[in-house]
């Protein structure tokens, strides 16, 4: 499984992952995540403004597990948690709360606008050739995502890293193997087993941007264009 979730801080409407969730929009080919990594807050103090609702009638996608709630505030009783990928018909928005519906359920449920996103796109993986993937770097800027999604704002970013335990390429720098089994234009997917940080997991999934990839800081003697390696190691 993925291996995460997500804690909400119902006194100031954040988010702060460690296994489940409520989350923005997806960038895809820059990590905004830097050093630290273990802590996040979205920053939205105070409660959320209810009113205000603009039409929207369209369509957006849950970017991580999200929660789905009967009010507009974290203190909102969950109904249920979508994967993410999930499709969402969006109503209206008050730009930080998202009035949806899922296909064949007509409730109106409440999601946090900032884990939500327009397009699918990263979420469509091709399957490849298991290929291993080895750590080059020792920089903390590589982060394990929990789903193929990463805000623009840094704070948001780090909260869908592997944030329970604050996973990072330097973690899996020596005596690691992980394993590339999917990837699309912006993400690969890898799965792993073993300890790391004193935490022991049996083919965990995570996501990374693939530019880590192309700029060196990962290497995978199958990834497409890596290396003077043009191969497309096996997709599809």
């Amino acid at each position: 499984g993925n291996g995460g979730s997500y804690i909400e801080d119902e006194d100031d409407d954040t988010t702060v992952n460690t296994n489940d969730a409520d989350s923005t929009t997806d960038s895809g080919n820059t990590d905004t995540t830097d050093t630290t990594g273990n802590t996040g807050n979205t920053g939205n103090t105070g409660n959320p403004n209810t009113s205000n609702y603009i039409d929207k009638n369209d369509i957006v996608y849950a970017g991580v597990n999200l929660n789905l709630r009967t009010a507009p505030s974290t203190s909102g009783t969950v109904v249920k948690t979508v994967p993410f990928g999930t499709k969402l018909n969006r109503s209206q928005s008050n730009g930080t709360w998202d009035k949806v519906t899922l296909d064949g359920d007509t409730t109106v449920y409440y999601a946090l606008h900032s884990w939500t996103t327009a397009t699918d796109t990263n979420f469509q993986f091709a399957d490849c050739d298991p290929s291993e993937v080895t750590v080059v770097t020792t920089e903390n800027k590589v982060q394990f995502y929990l789903s193929p999604f990463v805000n623009d704002d840094l704070e948001l970013a780090i909260q869908n890293a592997y944030q329970g335990d604050g996973f990072k390429a330097v973690d899996f720098a020596e005596g690691y193997t992980l394993t590339r089994v999917a990837m699309n234009s912006s993400w690969v997917k890898v799965t792993f087993t073993g300890t790391v940080k004193g935490k022991t997991v049996e083919n965990e999934t995570f996501y990374i941007q693939s530019i880590h990839f192309t700029n060196g800081r990962l290497s995978d003697p199958a990834f497409p264009n890596q290396g003077g390696n043009s191969s497309v190691g096996g997709i599809g």
